[in-house]
Formats: C-alpha cells, structure tokens, sequence
C-alpha cells in the first residue's frame, strides 16, 4: 500500500529503496532505520504558586502561604508566590526552628514574593516570630505588601538574611511593626 511512499521515506531517513546498488555496486542489505533518541537539557521551568487561602497552616484547605513556600524550596527554581488580597498572620507558634514548620516563613530557594497591593497584601508575624527568615545565600524579592508585627530575640524582626551573599530586593513594601528585643 505504502510501496510508492518507501524510496522517498527510506530518503528522508538515509535509505536506498530496496534492491538498489551502494556506490561499490553490491546489493545493499534491507536495512531498517532505528531512531536514536537524544536527550534534551534540562527544562526545568519557574513555578508560579497562587497563595489561595489566608490561613497558616500545612494541611489547611487551599494553598496557604507556608505550603507554597514548601513547594518553591524544593523545586530548585527561583519561583513567584502570589498573595490575595487580606492578611496572612503566623498562627503555628515556635521560634527557632528553620524548616518552614512552624514560626516565621523560612526560604531557602530563589523566590519572588507579590502581594496584591502594599495596603491589600499583609503579611503578620502576629507577635509570634520574625515574619520572613532567609537562609543559604538565595535572593528573595518582595513586591506590592506589607510585612509586620514580627518580633524575634535577636535580629530581623520583619525579614532576616542569615547569609552575606543573600540580595533582598523590596519594591513598593511597606515594613513596619516589626522589632527585635535583645535580651
């Protein structure tokens, strides 16, 4: 059925229609083509989390902001978070610890943080912790939110970089509210 397609196939592919002659002029075997598969580069992408609820948590329904933050540290890709329009204050207490479990929010990947608006978008320590904590060297950017009511022992009330080769970049936030007390 396909006879009339095969010489200009076999072409396509590097294949002499059946029964013709090399250059050498011996009968050339029936070859089949086998394709090569060749892998390609890396395409590892940028993710875009939608925060879609407010409230703090890890098994909350909706994608809280603290589930989004899981999800941009292990995907090893500078991500963007976006938040909703309201305030999303710290509710699961513990200081000290740097896993993102519990306390501030901690980052550990490239990441892009954008609120809705600096008066829209609140983001609360809620007098629990620091509000944000930066850990490894990464560049974070926050844009169009307010960060505050953070309160830690020692450093960042509102937003903390444990690394020198950390960039934080902030574009239309407000910050305020925010201390540390030195003990």
């Amino acid at each position: 059925m396909f006879s009339a397609w095969e010489p200009w196939l076999g072409g396509l592919f590097g294949q002499r229609p059946r029964g013709s002659r090399s250059s050498k002029g011996a009968a050339r075997n029936n070859t089949r083509f086998l394709p090569r598969v060749e892998s390609l580069e890396d395409r590892t992408v940028p993710a875009i989390f939608n925060v879609t609820t407010t409230v703090d948590g890890s098994a909350v329904p909706g994608l809280s902001l603290r589930e989004a933050i899981d999800k941009a540290n292990t995907n090893g890709t500078p991500d963007t978070i976006v938040l909703p329009a309201g305030t999303i204050k710290i509710t699961v207490p513990g200081q000290g610890e740097d896993a993102n479990a519990t306390g501030d929010f901690d980052i550990t990947e490239a990441l892009t943080i954008v609120g809705s608006g600096k008066t829209i978008s609140i983001v609360s320590g809620n007098g629990l912790d620091r509000v944000f904590d930066i850990h490894g060297g990464v560049d974070v950017t926050f844009q169009r939110l307010t960060i505050r009511d953070g309160v830690c022992p020692d450093e960042g009330g509102g937003v903390r970089a444990d690394d020198d080769g950390t960039d934080l970049t902030f574009q239309s936030v407000s910050l305020t509210e925010n201390s540390v007390n030195d003990q």
